[in-house]
């Protein structure tokens, strides 16, 4: 099937069999030194959606950066690269108008649009920064607009070919060069899995850095009960940071979390200037799709079971405990407030009580809120209504950053932020970036936490954030020992 869609902008669409090649093996055989991205799904927890969508972008003509108090476009077609003086969410809503499609496979949740990741910050720009500190460093966020993109239905085993007119292309030459592009990527698809990267860097990787002892973290999590106890929040979640250098190549470290921990939301994003951000993350951030507005809090945390018996046992201990409890319906109580604001009040429902949802190293108590947009309002309202994620930072919201920026790290980066897409029609859905790292050249940033309340452990919350940490530093571990694995 081979169609172009006329309406608004430039698409077209061609399928292929299904099985003829998978997420992974397709991405490598398509990639190159541009910015690209492969967001997958699988693994136990999430439902059916989380576990559905697989997809994979090439040839940005559109990159969105935005600094400290800066927002930078550039693309081929944009003009020359420009500085926009003007709100991040605002700037990536005019050009997502490049990005509308007709109605000819309105059933797939994203046919093209933006990519990236938002930092936990990123909606926090301040003016004022010199030149050189907004344009160094980790940017508060990345959106990419690829014009090339597979979409994957593992449900019913089909994938799609979507090659989009580059943003801002004169409309006859960019439609008579899309068959030829087409061609080319169908090439590429039929051609072999290159073989695996040899290592980046030669020479032993470097030592590990933690940004807390165990001791050191134990008393921060006591210093958040004592702010409980003074009523400044209920709820305050801590973290520790790792970074390391590492020669391992960055998506031979995504293969390996991926099959170490499987999640409902896997993210692969290469980004400019030698810049990496992966992850498995479990936790939806958001989600806005014909209208309809979901939010799933994930908090409260067990460890998987050694076998079926001590995972019941596990789950019935979880389910059971005040702590988690409370801590819970903390977040769900955010979520409801917050969704308020972007949605019909009467609207905010409860669509799924709290159940514990297994996922392949942890399990977690989960709700599902949804809510019915108000008019004029969409996903990127959505999002700025709710970044940070409540249940990376604590309960009040505005009082518990206050608090963690004073008891550092002093930056969060991507950690705790958001990774996903929002397509022309302005929906989207992001993941919570947690289990996640952010590479810059050589070196790796992890880092992991859990929510402290008043009936917290400190030893306990330790082990948590280690645990947490280990599927990622395993990860890197085994690219670094590996000599290539070519299966896909």
């Amino acid at each position: 099937m081979q169609k172009i869609s006329g309406h608004l902008n430039l698409l077209m669409i061609h399928e292929l069999p299904g099985g003829s090649v998978t997420p992974v093996s397709s991405y490598l055989k398509l990639r190159d030194e541009a910015p690209s991205f492969l967001l997958e799904s699988g693994g136990p927890g999430g439902g059916e959606h989380e576990s559905r969508y697989s997809f994979v972008g090439v040839e940005p003509s559109c990159l969105v950066t935005a600094w400290s108090d800066c927002v930078l476009v550039q693309g081929e077609f944009c003009g020359e690269d420009r500085l926009e003086s003007g709100e991040l969410l605002d700037t990536l809503r005019a050009l997502l108008e490049s990005r509308r499609a007709g109605s000819e496979i309105e059933q797939l949740p994203f046919l093209g649009g933006a990519v990236g990741y938002l930092a936990h910050d990123a909606l926090s720009l301040s003016p004022g920064h010199r030149h050189d500190e907004r344009r160094s460093g980790v940017p508060k966020a990345v959106f990419m607009f690829c014009d090339t993109l597979l979409v994957f239905d593992h449900l019913e085993d089909r994938l799609w070919v979507l090659i989009w007119a580059p943003v801002g292309a004169e409309p006859h030459s960019a439609r008579a060069e899309m068959p030829a592009r087409l061609e080319a990527v169908l090439d590429r698809l039929a051609s072999p899995v290159p073989s695996a990267a040899a290592p980046r860097h030669q020479g032993r990787s470097g030592s590990t850095w933690r940004s807390h002892t165990r001791e050191e973290y134990e008393n921060a999590v006591r210093q958040a009960q004592t702010y409980i106890s003074e009523n400044r929040v209920s709820k305050l979640v801590l973290s520790q940071q790792v970074s390391r250098t590492t020669r391992a190549e960055p998506f031979a470290i995504y293969r390996q979390l991926r099959r170490l921990n499987p999640a409902p939301y896997m993210f692969y994003l290469r980004l400019p200037k030698d810049q990496h951000l992966l992850g498995s993350s479990p936790a939806r951030f958001i989600r806005c799709r014909n209208g309809i507005a979901a939010l799933k809090p994930l908090a409260g945390t067990r460890p998987r079971g050694r076998d079926v018996d001590e995972d019941a046992v596990l789950a019935e201990e979880l389910l059971a405990s005040p702590k988690e409890r409370l801590e819970h319906l903390m977040m769900v109580e955010l979520a409801q407030a917050e969704l308020k604001t972007v949605c019909r009040a009467d609207s905010v429902r409860l669509a799924e009580p709290m159940h514990v949802e297994r996922f392949a190293r942890v399990m977690h108590l989960a709700s599902a809120i949804s809510g019915e947009m108000l008019p004029g309002q969409d996903a990127l309202d959505l999002v700025r209504a709710c970044l940070p994620p409540g249940a990376v930072t604590g309960m009040p919201k505005e009082e518990a950053l206050k608090i963690l920026k004073g008891m550092g790290p002093k930056s969060r980066g991507v950690y705790g932020g958001a990774v996903g897409y929002v397509d022309g029609r302005v929906d989207a859905e992001f993941c919570v970036a947690i289990r996640s790292m952010f590479m810059d050249g050589s070196t790796a940033y992890l880092q992991a936490g859990g929510g402290v309340v008043a009936g917290s452990n400190p030893t306990a919350e330790y082990e948590e954030s280690l645990h947490k940490l280990k599927p990622l530093e395993e990860a890197i571990a085994r690219a670094e020992s590996s000599v290539g694995d070519d299966q896909a």
